[in-house]
């Protein structure tokens, strides 16, 4: 019977552990030397992800190619400096980020890769209200006229900030910087990571992931 009695007591007490013990995630990844690849994915943000936001003001011209002709009864003639001239002042946002389900995640030894997708312009937005027109010639705002080839300029203009952006490069390394400070700061952060890993953070634009990876491997 005593037998019997300390049997149910120790059965007891497994059931409480069983039922009380805290949940497997950090607090156990805290008490491992290694967390897994999938633990870190798991917890990054999914989604479009965007990193910076870029304004500016810029100008854009247009000028006729012709002088304005008039059409009389002797046929049309060309009216002397009747070449339109403007100047266009307007500002413009655009947003830079990345597809964060694309992020892939290594862990070797003591440090977290996270090979990153590029930067991409993820919008471009022109604040048409405020879009201000100089006429060259008479030396004053006025009216952004005409619309049509202004649309049409500013358009053109929109695509070249666009190219200039990805061409230079700066931009993109200001969107990179600001996402390495928020995705390191979140990660560092978090029990089972702080004070045991680095984070790594490799580009793809820059060259293949998997040199970088191998090239980070080796040092």
């Amino acid at each position: 019977m005593k037998k019997l009695l300390v049997l149910l007591i120790i059965l007891v007490i497994i059931f409480i552990v069983i039922q009380y013990k805290p949940p497997i995630f950090f607090s156990d990844v805290n008490k491992s030397s290694h967390i897994s690849s999938s633990v870190i994915k798991d917890i990054l943000p999914i989604g479009e992800y965007a990193s910076l936001t870029y304004s500016y003001t810029t100008v854009a011209e247009f000028k006729d190619e012709k002088n304005k002709k008039l059409n009389t009864w002797a046929g049309s003639i060309e009216i002397p400096l009747s070449k339109r001239n403007f100047l266009y002042v307007y500002d413009g946002t655009i947003k830079l980020g990345f597809q964060a389900g694309d992020i892939e995640v290594k862990q070797t030894g003591g440090v977290i890769h996270l090979i990153m997708p590029r930067i991409e312009i993820l919008s471009h937005t022109i604040d048409m209200n405020n879009v201000k027109s100089y006429d060259v010639k008479k030396g004053f705002f006025s009216e952004p006229l005409p619309l049509d080839s202004m649309l049409k300029l500013i358009e053109n203009k929109k695509q070249e900030m666009e190219n200039q952006i990805i061409k230079t490069g700066d931009v993109i390394s200001q969107a990179q910087k600001s996402t390495e400070r928020q995705f390191g700061a979140f990660l560092q952060n978090l029990p089972g990571i702080k004070d045991k890993y680095t984070i790594d953070f490799l580009w793809q634009e820059r060259q293949s992931p998997q040199i970088e990876l191998q090239n980070s491997q080796a040092q």
